[in-house]
């Protein structure tokens, strides 16, 4: 992520500026608190959250099926062994 400069405020201008600075997230301005010159918080539009949120939790969904999906290939049996265990046909 690219910060943009002109969005970095400090830890005082913050608790000066308070409305303003929400105002600013609210219409998706990004803000990076700096507390003695260094990122210590950000500020964003609760949407963003959101999104970010969401696609954390979709990346957590991929990984565990991707590992399912891993196990279940050395665990695994296939379709034709069940039918055959359980004396099933395959429907044709």
């Amino acid at each position: 992520m690219k910060i943009d400069m002109s969005n970095l405020i400090s830890v005082s201008d913050v608790s000066k500026n308070t409305s303003a600075t929400i105002a600013k997230a609210a219409a998706g301005i990004t803000q990076i608190v700096l507390n003695h010159n260094k990122p210590v918080a950000a500020i964003i539009d609760i949407r963003l959250l959101e999104q970010i949120e969401d696609f954390l939790y979709e990346q957590e969904v991929l990984r565990i099926a991707e590992e399912r999906m891993h196990n279940s290939r050395e665990n695994g049996v296939s379709l034709d062994e069940l039918r055959a265990e359980f004396g099933l046909s395959d429907g044709k």
